[in-house]
């Protein structure tokens, strides 16, 4: 019943996003893509319960910076991301000081994960080409004490894919 009630919530915000004016295709796809991006920040950690502190750039949740001072922590920050039918082009930079144990970026792209380290310097850059669906940029900690910066930017304009 439950599912049932999400469903047809979705459908009709979809068709109220989409209105009657202008290119029902595009409207279609944009409310979806609000839909969409709006349920999956349930995903994202929240303000309130990050291990480091997160700036947003814009409007959604993938771009922005993210600080770290840690001592001895273990845990997950989900740092940016979110749900979209567009595709999204990222350039996620990282600086990592680590005193002992370790943090590790994961990057999830639907419900495949990469895992990334920094070189022997500290430095993490990665260029990110994705497709739509979820897409999230995460860290985790495991005794790790030290310092983190990150950045995640769009590395060119998001486009339409239908």
């Amino acid at each position: 019943m439950k599912r049932l009630c999400i469903t047809i919530l979705c459908i009709v915000m979809v068709l109220t996003f989409a209105g009657c004016r202008g290119n029902w295709k595009d409207n279609a796809v944009a409310g979806w893509d609000n839909l969409a991006n709006s349920l999956s920040k349930s995903q994202i950690t929240k303000d309130d319960d990050l291990i480091g502190e997160r700036t947003l750039s814009d409007d959604d949740y993938y771009t922005g910076s993210y600080t770290a001072e840690c001592e001895n922590t273990d845990g997950r920050d989900v740092v940016f991301g979110g749900a979209s039918v567009y595709e999204k082009k990222l350039k996620v930079t990282a600086k990592v000081e680590t005193t002992s144990g370790k943090a590790t970026f994961r990057i999830r792209l639907g419900s495949e994960v990469e895992e990334h380290s920094t070189d022997e310097e500290g430095n993490l850059e990665l260029d990110l080409e994705l497709e739509s669906g979820n897409i999230y940029v995460m860290i985790d900690y495991s005794e790790f004490t030290g310092s983190v910066e990150m950045t995640c930017e769009y590395s060119d304009e998001t486009s339409l894919e239908i």
